[in-house]
């Protein structure tokens, strides 16, 4: 998923019509011109481009017309359909188109293949058509990059290594395409744009962090339309220079920061960015305490569940809220490096899921918070700073070796959708006191 970029800051200008006014080319372009800038900023500014219908792509056998050399296995048919692209220009294809893949691949590797199709506007070509009506037209192409720009994905295809004859199939399978078949589940479908889009630095050697981040952004569109990440593997020696990219630093069990990495983090936290440090290992001053929550969050939820236990549900309740003090207590002690950072921004420490914090709430209203495989998550928030005490990430993974169940999978990602929305919500704010950039 590539970033946002929106149109330029131009103000619209349209033409004054006034009794008398001569009516020239240039001044009928001028007028026809201003709606389709509206048109185009409407599309841009609210939603993402693809594929509106159709546009399906199947193997065909070669056509009749065509050369004897170019009559192979290499054919595919583009049916008729619709799509939109990313600045808002429309699509049309009336009537199926057959296509040729002419790449090779020389590589003793299989090599992906991109099918893409891009809106052509007349007025850009070189030989300019004389007719009174010009129409809107597209262009397919092959690309052995991932579509960018105004590309919009058709399908791609897995090309065999060198030295393999390449003969296209229709997938039996259509949800795990094999080599030489159409994969057509990348192909992008017109959404509403994302309003927010984060970049999250995942620091640490554990591939296992990166990869629970991917897992979990690839189940934002369904979940958070409006929310769009993208997550970048920083390994441990980072420096300030990449936090610059950053809105969202997220680490786990890092050893204590030293002085320049205090600083970065500082920088960070001033730019805007938030620092999210996941804690699976809490160390003797806080494991007991820890332990305890756990054990109330359980009889909490136990106690939600039996009519017989309704009169010591205040009674866990509040001594719930007294662990959590407790734990936030000895947080500093624990934590006298990143408390450290807290302090110097003046941040007060508060836990979640008491307090009305954002995490808590937005985009999504979290009670208690989830249980993974018997040990609770708490969060605790102090500015830009959110320590998660608990394996949260773990529970994004995909391909588990454990399934957790519905709704503690929905509840931890739902948790973390919330700690990106906040960390999105936290830059724009940041930004909006920013001085304005040169013009």
């Amino acid at each position: 998923m590539s970033h946002w970029s929106p149109p330029p800051l131009k103000p619209f200008q349209r033409l004054q019509v006034t009794d008398g006014l001569l009516m020239n080319a240039e001044r009928w372009q001028l007028a026809h011109q201003y709606h389709r800038q509206r048109q185009g900023f409407q599309y841009q500014a609210l939603y993402g481009g693809g594929i509106v219908q159709g546009l399906g792509v199947r193997v065909m056998p070669p056509p009749t017309d065509v050369r004897s050399q170019y009559q192979d296995g290499r054919w595919v048919e583009i049916q008729p359909g619709m799509a939109i692209d990313p600045q808002g220009n429309f699509i049309v294809v009336t009537e199926p188109m057959s296509f040729r893949l002419a790449s090779e691949n020389f590589s003793r590797e299989p090599l992906w293949i991109y099918l893409v199709i891009r809106h052509v506007d007349p007025d850009t070509l070189t030989r300019r058509s004389e007719l009174p009506v010009i129409q809107e037209t597209f262009r397919i192409d092959e690309k052995n990059t991932p579509p960018q720009g105004l590309d919009l994905e058709l399908c791609r295809v897995l090309l065999p290594p060198t030295g393999q004859k390449v003969e296209l199939r229709n997938a039996l399978e259509v949800f795990n395409p094999g080599v030489g078949e159409p994969n057509l589940l990348h192909r992008p479908r017109v959404r509403s744009r994302p309003q927010n889009f984060l970049r999250i630095g995942c620091w640490g050697e554990d591939v296992a962090l990166f990869r629970a981040w991917q897992d979990l952004i690839s189940v934002i569109p369904n979940l958070h339309p409006g929310l769009g990440a993208e997550a970048t593997a920083l390994g441990l020696d980072w420096g300030g220079e990449a936090l610059a990219g950053c809105d969202l630093l997220y680490s786990q069990n890092p050893p204590p920061f030293s002085e320049g990495a205090l600083g970065a983090l500082a920088r960070h936290w001033e730019a805007g960015g938030t620092i999210a440090v996941e804690i699976t290992t809490p160390g003797p001053e806080l494991a007991e305490l820890l332990g305890i929550y756990r054990d109330l969050q359980r009889a909490i939820a136990a106690a939600e569940q039996d009519p017989n236990l309704t009169s010591v549900r205040s009674d866990l309740a509040s001594e719930f809220r007294a662990i959590q003090g407790q734990i936030l207590a000895r947080i500093p002690l624990a934590h006298p490096d990143l408390m450290a950072l807290a302090t110097q921004f003046q941040a007060p420490l508060v836990a979640i899921p008491h307090s009305p914090h954002p995490l808590r709430r937005d985009p999504f209203s979290l009670a208690l918070l989830p249980m993974i495989e018997g040990e609770a998550v708490l969060i605790a928030v102090a500015g830009a700073l959110v320590l998660i005490f608990g394996p949260l990430s773990s529970a994004w993974w995909g391909d588990r070796p454990f399934p957790l169940g519905t709704p503690t999978l929905r509840a931890a990602q739902e948790l973390g959708i919330n700690l990106l929305d906040f960390a999105g919500q936290r830059q724009q704010l940041m930004q909006c006191q920013q001085p304005s950039p040169p013009v």
